[in-house]
């Protein structure tokens, strides 16, 4: 099985993003924010800035239900590497609003 398994960030950023296609297809929502979690670090590493927010952003979009799949500290990550992938770009506004949303998830004041 471990053959099939996609290797490098391209291969892994196109596997988990058509899984979670799949996932959301089939009603597995939790399912399909797990793989679009993995695509978007996927791209991150990349540096694919651009698809890095367009999954993130995609995934903060679901319900805060589904997005309780995920620990504090991940939810947290994933938000930091939203402000980072703004950052990037030069979008600091955006970066920022991000960033603080992710100290916030770990507990941080408002």
């Amino acid at each position: 099985e471990e053959a099939n398994l996609p290797r490098g960030d391209v291969e892994k950023s196109i596997f988990f993003a058509s899984a979670a296609e799949h996932c959301l297809g089939a009603g597995r929502a939790e399912e399909s924010a797990v793989y679009l979690a993995l695509s978007a670090e996927a791209s991150y590493r990349l540096k694919s800035h651009r698809q890095t927010i367009s999954k993130l952003t995609s995934l903060f979009s679901f319900s805060p239900n589904i997005l309780k799949c995920f620990s504090r500290a991940r939810r947290a990550s994933l938000k930091r590497r939203l402000g980072m992938a703004y950052s990037s770009l030069g979008d600091l506004v955006r970066a920022r609003n991000h960033l603080e949303e992710a100290l916030v998830i770990l507990g941080a004041p408002k």
